[in-house]
């Protein structure tokens, strides 16, 4: 399932939505009988029109499986005087918990490297314990599960 939240994800972004959710849960509900339509059914309460990438909703959907609870995608972290410092890929405000899922290219892109470096100090300056992903925990993410489990229980 999260491949086809990950796809249903994209249909739906809100800067440029092929097709709304509600059009989706129109399409389903029309088509009840049909093989495969309950799959789709059990994937939209999942969609999101605020991520931004396929791997960030594997790990949003991969997180829920796990039994963790929703977070916001894509948040705006806001200074002291109101303006944004950063907007993270997945957060609990309450918790000042984020997560940020890096791709090669913030390793291998030197500029994009420097960025995040003082991106993760802003956060933490802020406040924020910032949770790094990278490939390899989303193949074997249970020491991911147990970091944001303790993370979120403070």
């Amino acid at each position: 399932m999260p491949e086809l939240v990950a796809a249903g994800d994209f249909l739906v972004h809100w800067e440029s939505p092929i097709v709304s959710i509600e059009v989706l849960a129109d399409f389903v509900a029309l088509h009840q009988p049909r093989r495969g339509v309950s799959v789709i059914r059990a994937a939209l309460p999942r969609l999101s029109d605020r991520s931004e990438s396929y791997r960030e909703s594997i790990l949003r959907v991969l997180i829920l499986d796990a039994g963790l609870p929703q977070p916001e995608v894509n948040y705006e972290i806001r200074g002291v005087r109101g303006r944004v410092v950063a907007r993270v890929d997945l957060a609990w405000p309450d918790e000042k918990v984020a997560v940020e899922y890096e791709g090669d290219h913030h390793r291998t892109d030197r500029v994009q490297w420097q960025r995040d470096l003082r991106r993760i100090e802003v956060l933490q300056d802020a406040g924020w314990r910032v949770v790094r992903v990278s490939a390899d925990d989303l193949a074997a993410p249970e020491v991911l599960f147990t970091r944001l489990r303790r993370l979120l229980q403070h």
